[in-house]
C-alpha cells in the first residue's frame, strides 16, 4: 500500500510466518481496495486487520499484538458510528439560516405550538413549489429544499415530543 511499511510484532503458534502472514496482509489490503477504491488509506488498513482477524481467529495462525503503521496511518475503531462527515456543511447553515429567520419572525420553539397539518402544509407547498421550477423561496431568498427539510425537523419534533433546548438543560 503506496510507500506504507508496517512493523508486524507477531507471534505465531504453529508455523512462525511473519513474512507469510505479512504477505497475506498486503493481499487482503488490495482486496479490501479493490472492493472500496474510494475508501481512505487508514480505513482500508483497519477492515483488512478485521478481515485478518475475523479470516483466522482460532485457528492457531494469528496471534500477535496488532499490526502497528510505522508511518502515515493511524487506527480509529469507528465501524458502526455515525458518519458525520457525509453531511454537507452549505446545507446544514443553510436550514439553519431557515429556522434562525422563523425564529427572528416568530420566536424560537414556536412551531413546537402549531398543528402538524400546518408544516405538513408548509412542506408540501415548499417542494411544489421546487418540483415547478422555482429554486428559492421568495420571501426568505433561501432554497426551498432548506425550508422543506425544516419542515421535517418540525414533524421529527412533534413526533418525538421534542419540547425545545431549554428543557434539555
Amino acid at each position: 500500500m503506496g510507500g506504507v511499511d508496517y512493523d508486524f510484532r507477531t507471534e505465531f503458534i504453529n508455523d512462525n510466518s511473519s513474512v507469510k502472514m505479512k504477505d497475506e496482509f498486503k493481499q487482503m489490503e488490495e482486496r479490501v481496495k479493490q472492493e472500496n477504491p474510494d475508501m481512505p488509506e487508514a480505513d482500508v488498513y483497519q477492515k483488512a486487520i478485521e478481515r485478518m482477524e475475523k479470516q483466522f481467529m482460532g485457528t492457531g495462525r494469528l496471534n500477535y499484538a496488532v499490526p502497528a503503521p510505522t508511518k502515515s496511518v493511524g487506527i480509529k475503531h469507528d465501524d458502526g458510528k455515525t458518519k458525520f462527515h457525509l453531511l454537507i456543511p452549505e446545507f446544514i447553515k443553510g436550514v439553519a439560516d431557515v429556522m434562525t429567520g422563523g425564529a427572528q419572525k416568530y420566536s424560537e420553539w414556536n412551531y413546537l405550538h402549531l398543528g402538524r397539518e400546518r408544516i405538513i402544509d408548509a412542506l408540501h407547498r415548499h417542494i411544489n413549489a421546487y418540483q415547478l421550477g422555482s429554486e428559492n423561496d421568495p420571501e426568505t431568498g433561501l432554497s426551498h429544499l432548506f425550508h422543506a427539510t425544516c419542515c421535517l425537523q418540525m414533524l421529527w419534533a412533534l413526533d418525538n415530543n421534542f419540547h425545545g433546548k431549554e428543557e434539555k438543560k
